[in-house]
């Protein structure tokens, strides 16, 4: 361990005889010297240094005789930067700049930012991203009107900046841009409708109101409460022409089925909850789109959710489940929704409520939603208050993620055989299948897989796995691949700046993804970019014993990371539903880095697909549960992570023409292989890696409970 020396200009320890006499003391000044000051040495005569930070040198350089010099013996050294208190302000920037700087030869290179010198370092760091600024968010919608996007679109960012970056006084922000945010003039009365056209923005993405405590603006509107929810009567016609594109795909199953759903939701017969529980590709999204156009073509309000934005993306008008209903986090067993007076009437008026991806809905959320209908329709003896409510999903899929969640399951030997066992005592189950109502749902099935039709074969195979009644799936010989690298040029092709946008590697767990995207971040030719995450300690106590280069260090699920390598051309994956086009899940591709704030993205899936976006640093709460930390953090990072590789999780929900699978343990939960292999077609669009003693043999895992 390298204890590396830390000081602000000229004030570095200096050791002396205090019995010498004063005129060698001083002339004796000039030469003292730190490792930091002969770092700035190193770099004015040794480019190779150059490409090094500060606390990278000991790994190739070894202290001597008071200077630095390169290292001969293969000896590893860590460096560690002293730990400076969070009230030091001055010091403590300095320490973060040195733990992302290269190739200073002084301190006014730490002091410099873009071409531009600070007077302190404080500042400095502020604008090279390390610390909050309280004007953040000025400075990020600087940049997005900078570009002369047009009126409508800046409205839009506008409102995205008021929700994500978190600005300390909303009101005098909007004054600032008055002119970029108004047509014509700006007067009282283009500045009033420019406002409401701004809430209905937040209403219908967000589900809020510039009115909101939290952002506090005060204007005239004749239609406080709009009705964002209800069709209208241009809605309505083009359901009707919709229909028309829907009605030749649908099979003969499905037709029944979509007259028994609508028969319920028009006359309330029976029990009037529907479970569409079919395996990918057997057209669920197509009979929900057809289902609520038919209604709506009537003049009739359906309400799609999902429990994913990017699901919610496939259904017409649809929304994630948590906006459009208003569930709390966490939902508990006596948690409701929180609608308001205008809301409460649509959900009244509603004919029929589509919910997909049931399979990742926790039955608390469920019973939530449940109670907080039966309150609204004021039918205690129903569940949903009697409410027609269609679920759809794939229970051979993922399941709801539970932090400490149980599972029974289902290991397989080698007769083929499965006996189920227990990971840790008695399994759990989390999804709707615990709720009371559960037994009672009417079922709709269909059984034709469109996805898998061209491979007979690999849609049995598939449906095997998915059941549990397949131990373990041998690779096809064609489909296997030698290494890693083999893997990725196979999947994604060798040029990776145009690797195909439908084609991705699979990996079980975060590790594997950050092996995968770096290997391909670093064989694309170009200069990358680090962007550093600002991280701020909400409530906690001992701030000093907290490093911010451990906690930015942290994988935290959920939250980018600490340090995000960007590279143009690069393809990266948005993790936050933000606007109408970019929520999580959508993939994208760096066109360009914009100051130390924002990003130029082309959308490479979802709706927007083709779309180049401005995605601004966004502040995002982490929460003690998420970090295992006694405090919680605000975290201020580009909404994205590196997608040349992501989890079967953060997979799921996603139709991919080609499909890598990088293995290095074993299959780990329910659903895990079903949904990998579902992604895609056949195995002539499968690629496999494994790294384990028999690596074309996968093994299946299955809770066998959930299933039955």
């Amino acid at each position: 361990m390298e204890r590396l020396h830390l000081h602000l200009p000229a004030e570095h320890i200096v050791v002396f005889n205090p019995m010498e006499d004063v005129a060698d003391i001083q002339e004796m000044l000039p030469s003292a010297t730190t490792k930091l000051l002969q770092w700035f040495r190193l770099n004015q005569v040794d480019p190779a240094a150059r490409e090094l930070r500060y606390v990278d040198i000991p790994e190739h350089y070894v202290w001597m005789e008071h200077q630095w010099q390169r290292r001969v013996r293969n000896r590893m050294k860590v460096a560690r930067l002293p730990t400076v208190s969070c009230h030091n302000l001055e010091l403590s920037a300095l320490r973060s700049i040195l733990m992302v700087a290269r190739g200073a030869v002084s301190f006014v290179d730490l002091l410099t930012w873009n071409g531009h010198t600070y007077s302190t370092f404080r500042d400095a760091a502020k604008a090279a991203g390390l610390f909050e600024d309280q004007d953040e968010a000025m400075s990020v919608f600087t940049e997005m009107a900078r570009i002369g996007v047009s009126v409508s679109s800046l409205r839009a960012q506008f409102c995205c900046v008021l929700v994500f970056c978190a600005p300390v006084n909303p009101v005098e922000l909007f004054h600032m841009f008055a002119p970029d945010l108004v047509y014509g003039e700006v007067s009282e009365a283009s500045c009033n409708a420019a406002l409401i056209d701004m809430d209905s923005i937040m209403r219908t993405t967000y589900g809020l109101s510039l009115r909101d405590a939290q952002f506090n603006f005060n204007f005239v509107s004749d239609d406080v409460d709009a009705e964002v929810l209800m069709p209208s009567v241009g809605e309505v016609d083009a359901n009707v022409a919709l229909l028309e594109t829907l009605r030749p795909l649908l099979s003969t199953v499905q037709w029944q089925a979509v007259d028994c759903v609508v028969h319920s939701a028009l006359h309330h017969s029976g029990f009037n909850v529907f479970g569409v529980f079919c395996s990918a590709g057997t057209g669920k999204t197509l009979f929900a789109n057809y289902v609520a156009c038919s209604l709506r073509s009537q003049g009739h309000l359906v309400i799609c959710v999902a429990a994913s934005a990017l699901a919610a993306s496939l259904l017409e008008g649809g929304h994630t489940a948590h906006h459009t209903l208003h569930i709390p986090i966490p939902a508990h067993e006596s948690s409701y929704c929180s609608f308001t007076a205008a809301e409460r009437q649509l959900i009244r008026q509603a004919a029929l409520i589509i919910w997909d991806e049931a399979s990742m809905i926790h039955q608390d959320i469920a019973d939530t939603v449940s109670r907080t209908l039966q309150d609204i329709m004021q039918n205690f003896d129903c569940p949903f208050g009697g409410k027609t409510l269609m679920f759809m999903g794939d229970f051979k899929q993922l399941l709801p993620v539970v932090r400490g969640g149980r599972a029974s399951i289902a290991e397989y030997h080698g007769s083929g055989t499965a006996s189920v066992t227990s990971l840790s005592g008695k399994g759990d189950n989390h999804t709707i299948q615990r709720c009371a109502w559960w037994p009672a749902v009417r079922r709709l099935e269909f059984q034709f897989n469109w996805r898998a039709s061209q491979d007979p074969e690999f849609a049995t195979m598939l449906e095997s796995v998915g059941s549990g009644s397949l131990s373990e799936v041998a690779v096809p010989l064609a489909s296997q691949a030698t290494s890693m690298q083999d893997l990725v040029h196979q999947v994604l092709g060798p040029d990776l700046n145009n690797a195909d946008h439908a084609a991705m590697v699979l990996c079980l767990t975060l590790e594997d993804t950050d092996v995968v995207n770096d290997w391909c971040l670093n064989s694309m030719p170009g200069r990358s970019i680090e962007m550093h995450a600002a991280d701020t300690f909400l409530n906690c106590r001992q701030p000093d014993m907290y490093p911010p280069e451990v906690v930015s260090a942290m994988r935290i699920p959920g939250v980018p990371p600490g340090k995000l390598a960007l590279k143009v051309g690069a393809r990266y994956m948005i993790i936050k539903n933000m606007m109408k086009h970019v929520f999580n899940g959508v993939r994208c591709v760096l066109v360009a880095v914009v100051g130390t704030r924002s990003v130029f993205v082309r959308l490479i899936s979802g709706p927007g697909a083709g779309e180049i976006v401005l995605l601004p640093a966004i502040v995002f709460a982490i929460t003690p549960e998420q970090s295992g930390l006694p405090f919680s953090i605000r975290r201020r990072q580009l909404p994205m992570i590196p997608a040349f590789a992501v989890t079967v999780h953060k997979a799921q929900g996603q139709t991919l023409k080609t499909v890598g699978l990088f293995i290095t343990v074993c299959m780990f939960t329910h659903g895990q292989l079903y949904t990998a292999l579902s992604r895609t077609r056949g195995w002539g669009n499968i690629r496999v890696f494994s790294s384990l003693p028999d690596p074309f043999v996968i093994r299946n895992c299955i809770c066998a409970h959930v299933l039955r």
